[in-house]
Order: structure tokens, then C-alpha cells, then sequence
């Protein structure tokens, strides 16, 4: 049987490309707009500057205050559980295994124990902190804060790296499994085999609810 072969016509642009004239209006009236708001423009850019500089003194303070600046965000697959637990539509089933994992994916409040991409370091795993000794008791007030009474810290690097920019407390100790019941965001960090081992200090990570 007798097979066309066909080769590929290819195209040669001659000369600049050239704006049409919707284009030339469409740019003319986005400079006009930057043109009317350059004044506030420039002052927003200028606090943006300044603000940038002055987060980590923010946290420093804000910390050194007790105000929790962690782990704050429950996820929706928790918050179901809690509303549904709390007006006895459920009965409430404490989790058997916790296991906080360290995600290299923004986290979310629908994030799940699979949908985020978690660290791959050689000798990453989750943390498994026993659910009597990880905890300080939540607190009788509003908001209702717990917080981590024990170091939490990862496994050692010994090859590869990950730069882990949340974290997420998951019903399940075993990687990519699961429910994320918490879910934050943190410094963007890298993790490697001079930046070892991956660790939240004590009372550094703190789970809230606030009531209204």
C-alpha cells in the first residue's frame, strides 16, 4: 500500500507585527487609566515597599504577645464534621492517628490528605504525634486556641530537597492518605541536607476556633 508522506508548509513572518486598530485604542485607553491613577498607583507601590520589610517584625511582636499567628484554618471536611457532631446529627469519633505532613503546595481549607503535593525528601514522613502528648489542651475562651506542647519534627535530609510552603494536620500518618483537618500556610522554606531536619518549636503551632 502506498503511503503520501506530506512535509510541513512553514510560515515566514516578514517585518514587526503591527497593532490593529482596536489594539492601538485598547492601548491607549489603559495608559489613560494609568495616567488618571498614577498619584494613588505610586502610593500604594510605596507602602507595598515599606509593609514588605516589616512582616517578620510583625510576627516577632505579634508572637512574642501570645497571639497565635500559626495553624489556624480548619478545613472544610472538618468543619462538616464538627457542625454535624455539635447538633447530633453524628456522633463525634475522636481521630485514632494524627500525622502532620509538610506540603510544597499552597494549602487550602478544601485541601484533602491527597489533593496537595507533599514533601519527597529523602526520609521525609509525616509526623505521628500521640493525640495525649501533641496538644496543649484547647482553651474555655473565644477564641479557643490549642497548642503543640512538644517539638514537632520531620525526618532527617539526607538527599534531595523540598521547599515547603504549608503544612497540614491529616487523620492519617501514611504520605498522600487520608483527611486534612487543618490546613496553613507557612515561610516558604527550604528543606535540604544543609537545612535539616524540618522542625515547628514547642507551642509554636496553634489550632483556633473562633465562635459568632
Amino acid at each position: 500500500m502506498h503511503t503520501e508522506q506530506f512535509e510541513p508548509v512553514y510560515l515566514q513572518v516578514e517585518g514587526p507585527a503591527k497593532l490593529t486598530e482596536y489594539g492601538k485604542r485598547w492601548f491607549h485607553g489603559r495608559y489613560e487609566l494609568v495616567d488618571h491613577y498614577w498619584g494613588t498607583l505610586k502610593d500604594v507601590f510605596k507602602l507595598a515597599a515599606l509593609e514588605a520589610t516589616r512582616w517578620a517584625d510583625v510576627e516577632a511582636a505579634l508572637a512574642e504577645s501570645g497571639v497565635p499567628t500559626a495553624l489556624t484554618g480548619m478545613t472544610q471536611f472538618a468543619m462538616a464534621k464538627s457542625i454535624d457532631a455539635g447538633v447530633g446529627k453524628t456522633t463525634f469519633t475522636a481521630t485514632a492517628a494524627i500525622g502532620v505532613a509538610l506540603s510544597t503546595t499552597a494549602p487550602s481549607t478544601a485541601s484533602t490528605g491527597s489533593s496537595f503535593t507533599e514533601a519527597s525528601y529523602t526520609g521525609y514522613a509525616r509526623v505521628a504525634p500521640t493525640v495525649g502528648t501533641w496538644t496543649n489542651a484547647a482553651t474555655n475562651a473565644t477564641p479557643s486556641v490549642a497548642t503543640n506542647n512538644g517539638a514537632l519534627t520531620w525526618g532527617a535530609c539526607t538527599a534531595g530537597t523540598s521547599t515547603v510552603i504549608g503544612v497540614l494536620v491529616c487523620d492519617s500518618v501514611t504520605s498522600g492518605a487520608g483527611n486534612a483537618i487543618w490546613a496553613a500556610s507557612v515561610s516558604s522554606t527550604v528543606i535540604s541536607t544543609t537545612q535539616t531536619p524540618p522542625t515547628i518549636a514547642t507551642t509554636a503551632m496553634s489550632l483556633s476556633l473562633t465562635g459568632s
